[in-house]
């Protein structure tokens, strides 16, 4: 005797009426039946006997275990059962529900969710990297904030980074043609000019310049302002071609002095000489100290040169007489300086990446190198162009400031990714808008990659749910459909997400569709599968909610489930994953929606067509491929039979009856017998088929349950095996699942491989989660493939540094507390990685330099006052410009 679930109350009996026993474990109702398939005799005296074998079929009916419990028949969980049963009889009125107004109710729904996917036109896209991916309430967005608020936003400076590297990855850049082609690289940068506001916008307008004191000299100030270049960061300032970046782009023009001013010939203390002569309309000694304390001296000008055959290298040059290359690594090791060789410090980790360095620590060789160019931010570009009279007419604003600042960057990472000219060297660049361009054309919807995505779940679910060989039984519009209102649902809940205000990024718009796919279409396929397991007696009008009945109630559930898990995600404090979490909420909330509401709308239309025995898809058509298929059947006779001398021949005509033909032998007439569902027929040479009573059960019942009952139980090894080659060719995964994965799985070896395999498994994942690294690197948040991914791999292979600051905060008392600014400025020698002068020293912070600017200017005071330049209040004119 074996077990199987109980089937519900459809056609049960009381227990005293010869009902099948019945046990509850867990809160599963099983029936009893024996061998043959039938209902057992009297109840067995005393505990249930029951063999190993039991059967489970696919659902439970709550109610009927719940009140077996009530009567004290049976043990299980009541609250549970309550609680389920309330949910299938739920699910059933609305199944029924759904099913008298399937038309309404699908028209219904895709106009609501039509409504919904409007939204998408509010959708708004995160791209800064900060807002996404740093903590909410934590310490380092309330630091972020606070400088914000004080300074403004876009205050400090941007850097645009130019990285040239071998392209075999392994070569050594410290070369002639390597460092010529940077020159290169480097000018064309500077040279970038943008169109903008009906203006031109150069390098010279967006860059970033030292500022230097006001003079009361208005030539003085004159020949400031137009001398004093952008700042680059470029080992190049090593060597005279260093100058070449600095420009002016037009030349200067000042009085007293003949010749044009220009970095790549200029000589500053020969310009000072020449002054000299000029004393009565120019205070050389205001020149003379700048110069003297910047250490600009004489510039470029006794600088190597890389190429010294190069007309423009200044005799000065140091190469210049012998013509021979400078050793490149040697003027390298140390790091450079800029035209202010005093201030304008270039550590080596900063401008030489992968060097290999002798037992002297001078440097021989060298993979990368890097240039930084440094722009005005949105504050500083504002405000140094506001009031000018060339913004006069544009109606001037800091967002007009910030986008000729990203266009000039966006074209200047074009120029210099197209400028090598060498195929050994590879020239990369990046800036802030590049990045943020990349992040905003990632996070936008791929129509393409997703329309892919769900056009090959709508193929596997048609061609899956499809049956070639009945096309009345045939689900592939079902399966098309299913998908297809899935993905519609998944726009309607992304439009209602952009409708409430949540922002999308890149992780909602390139996981969160194929996410909700997975999901939607399992719940879509499960309330499918269970719409062809409805047994016939059920009456058309109960079928779908049957269907509700029998799986809404594992839809409901994990469809809770799956969206609590997301709310609690949503608790994360990284915006980039609550936007996900709360998104994906949203979506399953959607999907369950559309699965419970909408798509049993479909089902009872296609429960219509089947009983109306019209072909899937194409519902015009009434007649079916298995109407007329023919299956030959060898009868095995039973056991006190001698053998049948004819073969027989069943042609299913229709679902009610069965025409029976067999072949003629030894002249014998055929003999041709129509088989009716509740008729006892016998012919000759066959043995008679003698069918149940008439009843509600059997008046319904098709030919197929006759030949399944009374052939392939019966004759089962034989006859599948002739079934089985017949039809070798409708190869099917259910099929293939049955046949031949389950039995291999079955197999000794096998279980114990898979064991093994997954203990293995198991163990590696084990040591994988030990070797997490805590941190987000911002190559992690970068599409792969891409150049910049490429420049981000090559910056933190050779230049992995960052900026850092130490902001102090409001009501801070600088007058008293100078000593524990010293101090906190001290204390990051204690840090080793950050990036130190040549001598060894931190660099220099504000307050040093302020305070060694008092202590000079307490010095010259005190000459002064001793020279009696200065008596009490009165300054007079032999006193010193200071």
């Amino acid at each position: 005797m074996t077990w199987t679930r109980s089937l519900g109350v459809v056609g049960a009996r009381s227990r005293d009426s010869r009902s099948p026993i019945v046990k509850l474990e867990d809160g599963i109702a099983w029936e009893s039946k024996d061998k043959d398939g039938r209902l057992p005799t009297p109840e067995p005296p005393g505990d249930y006997v029951y063999e190993e074998l039991l059967t489970r079929t696919s659902w439970c009916n709550a109610e009927y275990a719940y009140k077996e419990i009530e009567r004290g028949r049976a043990q299980g969980n009541k609250a549970a059962l309550w609680i389920r049963a309330r949910l299938q009889a739920l699910l059933f009125y609305l199944g029924c529900t759904i099913q008298l107004h399937s038309g309404k109710v699908l028209f219904l729904g895709i106009i609501i969710m039509g409504a919904f996917a409007v939204g998408l036109k509010q959708a708004r896209i995160e791209t800064n990297v900060e807002k996404l991916w740093v903590e909410v309430g934590g310490r380092l967005e309330q630091e972020l904030d606070y400088t914000t608020k004080t300074l403004g936003d876009g205050w400090g400076t941007t850097n645009q980074i130019i990285i040239q590297t071998p392209k075999d990855g392994a070569g050594n850049v410290l070369t002639q043609d390597a460092l010529l082609q940077h020159v290169r690289s480097t000018i064309l940068a500077t040279q970038v000019q943008v169109e903008m506001y009906g203006q031109t916008w150069s390098f010279k307008d967006v860059c970033y310049i030292t500022d230097f004191p006001a003079f009361e000299d208005n030539i003085v100030d004159q020949i400031i302002t137009e001398l004093i270049p952008c700042t680059i960061v470029t080992p190049l300032d090593c060597f005279w071609e260093g100058s070449r970046l600095l420009g002016p782009e037009n030349p200067v023009h000042i009085p007293f002095y003949n010749d044009t001013l220009r970095w790549k010939t200029l000589d500053p203390i020969q310009l000072l000489e020449h002054f000299d002569d000029y004393e009565a309309f120019i205070a050389p000694e205001s020149l003379r100290d700048i110069f003297n304390r910047t250490g600009i001296g004489h510039a470029y000008q006794n600088r190597p040169c890389l190429n010294p055959q190069d007309p423009e290298c200044p005799s000065t040059a140091p190469n210049k007489k012998s013509g021979q290359v400078p050793d490149i690594a040697a003027e390298l090791t140390g790091g450079c300086t800029g035209f202010a060789s005093t201030f304008m410090v270039w550590p080596e980790e900063l401008i030489v990446g992968g060097v290999t360095k002798n037992a002297t620590n001078h440097i021989t060789s060298a993979e990368a190198l890097q240039s930084i160019v440094q722009l005005k931010g949105q504050k500083m570009m504002y405000e140094a162009w506001k009031g000018n009279y060339k913004v006069d007419e544009i109606r001037w604003t800091a967002e007009k400031a910030g986008a000729i600042v990203e266009e000039w960057q966006r074209k200047f990472t074009q120029v210099v990714r197209n400028s090598s000219v060498l195929n050994s060297q590879d020239v990369n660049a990046f800036t802030s808008a590049s990045l943020n361009d990349l992040l905003q054309e990632f996070s936008n919807l791929s129509v393409v990659r997703v329309a892919m995505g769900y056009v090959f779940m709508v193929i596997y679910a048609f061609f899956t749910m499809m049956k070639l060989s009945d096309g009345v039984r045939s689900q592939g519009g079902v399966g098309l459909s299913g998908v297809l209102l899935v993905a519609f649902s998944v726009v309607a809940s992304l439009g209602f997400c952009a409708w409430i205000g949540l922002t999308f990024n890149a992780s909602t718009t390139q996981v969160l569709p194929f996410l909700a796919l997975g999901v939607g279409v399992d719940d879509m396929f499960l309330l499918a599968h269970s719409s062809t397991s409805i047994p016939s007696q059920v009456p058309l009008v109960y079928k779908t909610g049957e269907i509700l009945r029998r799986s809404g109630v594992s839809v409901f559930l994990t469809s809770i489930n799956n969206m609590c898990a997301f709310l609690l995600a949503a608790v994360i404090p990284i915006p980039a994953l609550r936007s996900l979490s709360l998104q994906f909420a949203i979506v399953i909330v959607f999907n369950f929606l559309a699965i419970v509401l909408v798509f049993p709308a479909i089902l009872a239309l296609d429960i219509k067509r089947r009983e109306s025995k019209r072909v899937d898809i194409f519902c015009c058509l009434t007649n079916s491929p298995s109407a007329n298929r023919v299956i030959r059947v060898q009868p095995r006779p039973a056991d006190t039979r001698q053998p049948l001398p004819r073969q027989t021949e069943v042609r299913l005509q229709s679902t009610v009856q069965a025409v029976t033909q067999t072949a003629p032998s030894h002249g014998e007439r055929p003999y041709v017998t129509v088989v009716h569902p509740s008729s006892v027929t016998t012919t000759e040479g066959i043995t008679p088929v003698v069918e149940t009573p008439p009843s509600t059960a059997a008046s319904t019942a098709s030919t197929r349950t006759l030949i399944r009952q009374n052939s392939f139980e019966r004759e089962r090894p034989s006859l599948r095996e002739r079934y089985r080659k017949a039809t070798c060719w409708r190869w099917s995964l259910s099929g293939f699942a049955r046949g031949y994965y389950a039995p291999f799985l079955q197999k000794l070896q096998v279980k114990v491989c898979v064991l093994v395999f997954f203990a293995c498994l198991l163990g590696l994942s084990i040591y994988g989660v030990t070797q997490i690294e805590d941190g987000l690197e911002i190559t992690d948040i970068v599409p792969r493939g891409t150049r910049e991914e490429e420049f981000l791999e090559a910056q933190m292979k050779y230049f992995s540094f960052y900026n850092m600051y130490g902001v102090t905060q409001e009501d801070f008392d600088y007058a008293n507390k100078q000593r524990l600014l010293h101090a906190y400025h001290t204390e990051f020698r204690n840090i080793e990685q950050v990036i130190r002068e040549p001598d060894g020293s931190l660099p220099s912070f504000w307050l040093i330099t302020f305070r060694d600017w008092l202590l000079e200017m307490q010095r010259e005071f005190d000459r002064d006052k001793k020279g009696n330049a200065i008596i009490l209040n009165n300054w007079y004119n032999n006193a010193s410009e200071k």
